[in-house]
């Protein structure tokens, strides 16, 4: 039932007359004998459905169950049609008319009139449930209303209206009352801490996927500059260099681009070069040793030793005679 249709009426609606006094019917929640749970949406319905208006007043509820009919000799007023609302605080309030004399003796007296209390007699859909550790019967719906009846304590807190309002505080309910105050409010809480859990799901996955993407790109990256070092490596090889020539080229390397490769081979070409003349490094090699050859065999340290004081003969500087030597 739509929340904003719920039927009211106006303080300067209602016209207290003679033998009409403003009742409280009901109140939301438990019950004093702690059976009974009444939620506010329930009362709403209630009273938008108009099932109170009109609704006969006794004297006492009935007590036989077997009774085809109430006994009239107890009929003592009716609830006034069209004063029946549902207030803020949670209560269902009408102007109720009474006639009977008995019923009017202690209303009159304003003493006996506040120690009496009202009662509705109704047939009720409801459901088990614990509230406060208390197991309780939640009515659902209300089918019919057979009477509001006069008797000394109001379970459902229905008496004439004397006392002091009790507003209803939403924060203040417990778990279990707000489960039977505000189902849908509960149902809503669900559905936004389902999305929560998901949106965070989402996160998550999002924070995987992004870090799993980047240790790919890692791992391409470090595929592609190995790639490039073996390129550059297989390029240096294959170049006239000597093998000591070959080695200091390639670990004097910070870039294995093909340019940058080619660049560094062709530079200490050129140094060599500048060094030996135009002759081959290779050449300048096969010379001196097939030189240092021809007058006696030498074992392999004399020729090392023969090599080098060859190249200072030949007026070589000691940092090239070092690089030739181990050329060789």
């Amino acid at each position: 039932m739509p929340w904003d249709r719920i039927q009211t009426i106006n303080e300067s609606e209602i016209e207290e007359k003679d033998n009409d006094w403003k009742i409280q019917i009901i109140a939301h929640g438990e019950t004093l004998d702690g059976t009974r749970y009444y939620p506010m949406a329930t009362l709403k319905t209630a009273v938008q459905e108009g099932l109170y208006d009109g609704a006969k007043i006794y004297i006492n509820h009935q007590f036989n169950p077997s009774d085809m009919h109430r006994n009239v000799h107890d009929y003592a007023g009716n609830i006034l049609p069209g004063t029946v609302k549902f207030t803020e605080n949670g209560t269902i309030e009408a102007l109720a008319h009474f006639h009977k004399t008995e019923a009017l003796e202690i209303l009159k007296d304003p003493i006996a009139r506040k120690s009496i209390g009202l009662s509705q007699s109704v047939y009720a859909k409801f459901y088990n449930s614990k509230i406060n550790g208390k197991d309780m019967s939640v009515i659902e719906n209300i089918k019919k209303v057979e009477s509001v009846d006069l008797v000394p304590t109001g379970n459902a807190k229905g008496y004439f209206l004397e006392s002091l309002e009790e507003k209803m505080d939403l924060t203040k309910l417990t778990l279990d009352e707000l489960k039977a105050e505000r189902p849908d409010l509960v149902e809503a809480l669900k559905v936004v801490e389902t999305i929560e859990k998901e949106l965070d799901e989402e996160v998550i996955e999002a924070e995987v996927q992004k870090r799993v993407e980047a240790r790919l790109a890692e791992m391409d990256e470090q595929v592609a500059k190995l790639a490039l070092e073996t390129k550059a490596k297989e390029t240096i090889n294959g170049s006239e260099l000597p093998q000591a020539a070959k080695q200091k080229v390639f670990e004097s390397l910070t870039d294995y681009s093909d340019e940058v490769v080619s660049e560094a081979i062709q530079k200490e070409i050129d140094y060599i070069k500048s060094i030996v003349g135009e002759t081959k490094p290779e050449e300048v090699e096969e010379e001196l040793v097939i030189g240092l050859g021809e007058s006696e065999p030498e074992t392999q340290n004399n020729y090392g030793e023969s090599f080098i004081k060859k190249l200072k003969k030949a007026g070589f500087p000691s940092d090239v005679i070092q690089k030739l030597s181990k050329i060789n």
